[in-house]
């Protein structure tokens, strides 16, 4: 069904990059952050869909960059029998998209600065105030969070065990990029934690085109995706992490981190 509304609409026709600028994507990705239902079962979060324009979304999934642009993710739980990363990441930073070709370069950063928006952050911390002002005593528009944008892509082997999030984390988002309804059941599932230690799986979140989802990341945020195969393919998504701030020290050090990897991706793009 999703197949044929897209064709009758002109989805299989990808328009050019220009056709929708970062701050139209700003506004896009915004309006479904601040209508879509808050939910609290296991816990707050928000599940989206029409993220991006329906005929931009077409180039998006035409134009992701293929696997050597991307760094390996050292993780347990991506960790295969060789030795390599099951799972890779490409940062939506400008060291690291400046390798990439046109038109991908334009499409990419357009969505870097989107996700970068002010705006969108203020939606996300109006979204979850309570949940945000629960965790750190404070109003959430006071919050200091700081954005990063990746493209992910896992492969067959990869999985997540259940956990909540590093508590650096105060925001995780992430967008599914399938380019059809195909790997409905690679999505993320939300378990809830019993007295006895035990998890129950509530719910899982399906792995459809254009669509994501948000929570706060707090004590009780437990979700895990299922082990990949390898004929599952490439499953590909953006995430957008709020971090928490460090304080100066401690974001003086991420910084210094961040210029690191920046180095290191020119110097491996000028060899």
């Amino acid at each position: 069904m999703w197949l044929a509304v897209a064709k009758r609409r002109g989805f299989h026709r990808p328009p050019t990059p220009d056709a929708v600028t970062s701050g139209e994507l700003r506004d896009h990705l915004t309006k479904p952050v601040r209508t879509a239902p808050l939910t609290g079962e296991p816990f707050d979060h928000v599940r989206l869909d029409a993220v991006f324009p329906l005929s931009y979304y077409a180039q998006i999934t035409a134009n992701l960059p293929e696997t050597r642009y991307y760094g390996e993710l050292s993780h347990s739980d991506a960790q295969l029998p060789n030795g390599r990363s099951a799972r890779r990441k490409l940062e939506l930073r400008p060291a690291h998209l400046r390798k990439l070709p046109e038109p991908q370069r334009k499409i990419w950063s357009a969505i870097a600065s989107a996700f970068n928006a002010p705006e969108l952050e203020a939606a996300y911390k109006e979204r979850f105030s309570v949940a945000l002002e629960r965790r750190f005593q404070k109003p959430a528009r006071d919050l200091r969070l700081h954005p990063a944008g990746m493209l992910l892509r896992d492969l067959g082997g990869y999985k997540i065990s259940i956990h909540c999030d590093s508590s650096r984390k105060a925001i995780t988002t992430q967008y599914y990029l399938p380019r059809d309804a195909s790997q409905l059941h690679l999505g993320t599932t939300f378990h809830e934690k019993r007295h006895d230690g035990a998890f129950v799986e509530v719910k899982t979140l399906q792995f459809a085109p254009n669509s994501g989802y948000g929570f706060v990341v707090v004590a009780d945020s437990w979700h895990s995706v299922r082990p990949m195969k390898n004929e599952d393919g490439e499953r590909n998504s953006l995430m957008l992490i709020y971090y928490a701030d460090q304080g100066w020290l401690g974001e003086s050090l991420n910084r210094a981190k961040r210029l690191a990897q920046d180095v290191r991706c020119a110097l491996a793009r000028a060899r």
